[in-house]
């Protein structure tokens, strides 16, 4: 008899550690696969639209992709850019100076965890498309950084990847 309540002991213990381990299994399972993974914001250079300025220069702006592999809901991001031609010669901005960012016609459009939108930049480059050979990313000012859940000491410049499937333009 004794013998019996030590042995339905045991087995009791080893029901309930197994009963952990699948309930942390599914909970572990159940979370998002991006967060566990990475916690990155890709912007992927598509194009180039070429337009004429209002005293008849050679606009640049760039089409691209951004996605949310971060920890929230991005509400704003912009991040500033460099550009240089083809023979290495910087190129100047636009009036209001060149970055990529989620702007949509007069606010910021929010881009979900997980998700990806296409944008069209809406200040590029003083210069035809055709020279544009190089961009770098340089700033992206805390204010211009509004991620839902982010944490505080995280700095935007690391989790940002800027990367080009446009031929013959180099991201440094």
């Amino acid at each position: 008899m004794v013998f019996s309540k030590e042995l339905s002991k045991i087995l009791s213990k080893n029901m309930e550690d197994k009963m952990l381990r699948v309930v942390l299994l599914v909970i572990f399972f159940m979370l998002p696969a991006g967060s566990l993974l990475s916690n990155e914001i890709l912007i992927n250079v598509t194009g180039s639209e070429e337009r004429k300025s209002y005293d008849g220069k050679p606009i640049c702006d760039f089409t691209y992709d951004i996605t949310n592999n971060s920890t929230g809901t991005i509400y704003k991001l912009s991040v500033e850019i460099d550009g240089w031609d083809d023979r290495g010669t910087k190129v100047d901005e636009d009036v209001f100076g060149a970055a990529l960012d989620n702007s949509y016609v007069f606010d910021s459009k929010p881009i979900g965890l997980g998700s990806t939108l296409k944008f069209k930049q809406r200040f590029g480059f003083e210069s035809p498309c055709k020279y544009m050979q190089k961009i770098k990313m340089t700033e992206i000012t805390p204010q211009n950084c509004n991620i839902r859940m982010l944490p505080e000491n995280v700095n935007c410049e690391k989790i940002v990847r800027i990367k080009s499937s446009v031929q013959g333009l180099i991201i440094e």
